[in-house]
Formats: structure tokens, C-alpha cells, sequence
């Protein structure tokens, strides 16, 4: 029943202060309420709360300096994480702004993107929409393109070369892409490298600047080396903190106090 269960709490939470009383303040009834052992409990009780706020002062000393390391070690990750992007944005740009395509090539600023497959056929089934879905990336700066007609199957073939002599062919077919718009793309698509390349050009004049902001970045550890020695000082210093020593001897002093007057020692 509920009065039942009601009873049981009552008595455990009250056997559970009586347990905590006696621990405090061990001894006869008296001991623990009576009010001639008032101001030796009233003395307990003021050394325990001094002991609690000296080690509470200590313990937030060590947070503060773990703290500050903390934001220091934040801080120089950011600036080394920062200095990492920009040098990977110089030697690997993101392809950037789409320039011109056609088929399964899509020339961009800085990559052409290879398609795995030609676009579908437009409505009037004689022209290709552009490609998309899988395909690989080539850095511009890096290609040689040639074209050269075929006579079977009649098409133009368009060979990139990377900078790792590796070679993709496409193959353009006359009924679909006339020979001649396929050498005026290819034609654009010199001009978009050339461009790329000057754009390389002048990357590889700050490369070496990002290169060194990396490596001071990297090495720039003076707050994160300050806090952490600040850290081990404040811990060996809060082994031996004379408050927390004060707190503590004043406890025991009044410990030994209450067990001379009641036969009983406190157990905290």
C-alpha cells in the first residue's frame, strides 16, 4: 500500500540522517542533540566548512591554470590548422568557376573534370546536355590537349595528357559534335591552361611565404609552454597548500577535542 511505502521512505531517509549525525558527531543521543555539546559541535562543524572552502579554493586554482592551458593549446591549434588550409589552397585550389564544356569534358578554373560518361541527348536527339555524375579531376596548369579526326567510327579524338604522363582519350562523334566545334573547344580549352598555369606561376610566389607562416606557426608554442609550466607549479603548490594544512590540523584538533570529551572520535 501506499502509507506502507510512505513509512519505509520515511524511515530510510531518517535512518540515513541519524547515520549521518552519529558519523559527524559520535556519542550518546546528547552528544549528537543536546545543548550542552552545542559549541563543540558548532566548532566541528566551522573547521569542517573551512577545510571544504580552502579545498574547494585549491581545486578551482588548478582549474583556472588547466583552464587557461586549455585556451592556449586552442588557440595555437587554430593558428596551426589555419596556416595548413591556406597552404593547401595554394598547392591544390579547388577547381573553381565552371569556363566552358562540352561532352564529357567540363573545363573549369583550375581542374578540367573528366566525366565517366557523355550527357544525355537534348530533345532533338542530335545533341548532348552537359555530363554529370562520376569523374575525375585533372589540375589544369599540369594538362597538354590534342585532337586528331577518326575515320572509324567517324569522330574527333581529344587526348589530355596530366603532369604524371598519364593519358584519357574522348571521342567526339561527328553526327554529334561537328569537327570543327570540337577543334574551337579544344582550342579554349589551351587558352583555359595557360591561364591556369600563370595562375601557378604566381601561387608558387606564396607557397614559400605559407610555407614559412606554417613552420612559425608550428613552432610559436611560448603561451602553451607558459601555461602548461603554470599548471605544474599550481599542482605542486596545491599539495602543499598551508590553508588547506591550516584546515586540515584545525579538524584534527578538534576531532581529538570531541573524542577527550565524548569517548568517541568523529569519523570525518
Amino acid at each position: 500500500m501506499a502509507w506502507v511505502q510512505t513509512l519505509s521512505w520515511v524511515v530510510a531517509v531518517s535512518l540515513g540522517v541519524l547515520a549521518c549525525r552519529w558519523a559527524s558527531y559520535p556519542g550518546s543521543w546528547v552528544a549528537m542533540f543536546g545543548a550542552e555539546y552545542a559549541k563543540p559541535r558548532g566548532e566541528l562543524r566551522r573547521v569542517r566548512e573551512e577545510l571544504t572552502a580552502a579545498r574547494r579554493a585549491s581545486a578551482h586554482r588548478l582549474e583556472a591554470a588547466t583552464e587557461r592551458l586549455r585556451v592556449a593549446r586552442a588557440a595555437y591549434q587554430a593558428e596551426v590548422d589555419g596556416a595548413e588550409r591556406r597552404l593547401r589552397s595554394l598547392r591544390a585550389p579547388a577547381p573553381g568557376s565552371r569556363v566552358t564544356w562540352l561532352g564529357r569534358i567540363a573545363v573549369h578554373e583550375e581542374a578540367l573534370r573528366l566525366f565517366d560518361e557523355d550527357g544525355p541527348l537534348d530533345e532533338t536527339g542530335r545533341h548532348r546536355t552537359p555530363a554529370s555524375g562520376p569523374s575525375t579531376d585533372l589540375p589544369l596548369a599540369t594538362l597538354t590537349v590534342d585532337c586528331a579526326p577518326s575515320d572509324d567510327p567517324p569522330e574527333t579524338c581529344v587526348t589530355l595528357t596530366s603532369g604524371n604522363s598519364v593519358s584519357y582519350e574522348v571521342g567526339y562523334a561527328h553526327r554529334e559534335y561537328p569537327e570543327a566545334n570540337v577543334r574551337q573547344f579544344v582550342s579554349d580549352v589551351r587558352s583555359a591552361v595557360a591561364r591556369a598555369r600563370e595562375a601557378q606561376a604566381a601561387r608558387e610566389q606564396h607557397i614559400a611565404a605559407a610555407e614559412a607562416d606554417l613552420a612559425a606557426a608550428r613552432a610559436a608554442t611560448e603561451d602553451v609552454d607558459a601555461a602548461r609550466t603554470r599548471v605544474e607549479r599550481v599542482r605542486t603548490a596545491e599539495r602543499v597548500d598551508p590553508e588547506v594544512r591550516r584546515a586540515a590540523d584545525a579538524l584534527e584538533a578538534q576531532r581529538d577535542r570531541w573524542h577527550a570529551i565524548t569517548g568517541r572520535r568523529p569519523w570525518r
